[in-house]
């Protein structure tokens, strides 16, 4: 079932892998089927390697459809931000190294240093820490999850959402880059920002 979905999400797994979003078996990704099922990747697997017949089937409140192995235990986060967001039709949770620093630092990413940030990217949240695939960490993120298209959680990733796998990943990788332009920006000890 769903295999245009299943082709896509490997697709969009493969893209975030060979930009180094995605290492190893870490993060997760879903993709909300119109029908209403969500597609994700199985748990604990490595995602630039994944295939469609890899991809795990579930319905809106988690039951198996289809796929072997073990659904993520993030899976309630995404859960979670389907329902606040009836627009939003895929989901990445990763742990890009950029998007990271500032989850570390506990900033968010700055909106005022760059154009593209407003423009490509959106609104920007920042989620305190929660332990991974706790419900402490779906209610740190629910405040953010009505208008953030981008969501970094302190001390361990980012949560970026999207209209379809396309959409998803160029907010990504452009989320990605603002970072790394940011962090050299501020290393160099100069900045300037844009005013409202």
């Amino acid at each position: 079932m769903l295999e245009a979905e299943k082709k896509a999400l490997a697709q969009l797994c493969q893209a975030l892998h060979s930009l180094g979003q995605l290492a190893g078996s870490e993060g997760n990704v879903s993709l909300r089927a119109a029908t209403g099922e969500i597609v994700l990747t199985p748990s604990g697997r490595h995602k630039g390697s994944l295939t469609p017949r890899d991809m795990m089937v579930v319905t809106p409140e988690g039951a198996l459809l289809e796929g072997t192995g073990k659904v993520t235990k993030e899976f309630p986060m995404h859960q979670m931000l389907y329902q606040a967001r009836p627009e939003v039709g895929c989901i990445v949770h990763s742990h890009p190294v950029y998007g990271c620093a500032y989850a570390i630092m506990g900033r968010k990413i700055p909106q005022d240093y760059l154009l593209q940030t407003k423009l490509m990217v959106g609104k920007i949240g920042l989620a305190g820490y929660a332990p991974a695939g706790s419900q402490a960490l779906v209610e740190a993120i629910r405040p953010y999850a009505g208008e953030c298209n981008l969501i970094l959680l302190q001390n361990h990733g980012v949560v970026v959402c999207g209209k379809n796998p396309e959409d998803t990943l160029c907010r990504c990788e452009t989320a990605e880059n603002i970072a790394h332009s940011c962090l050299l920006a501020e290393l160099m000890g100069k900045t300037t920002t844009i005013s409202e």
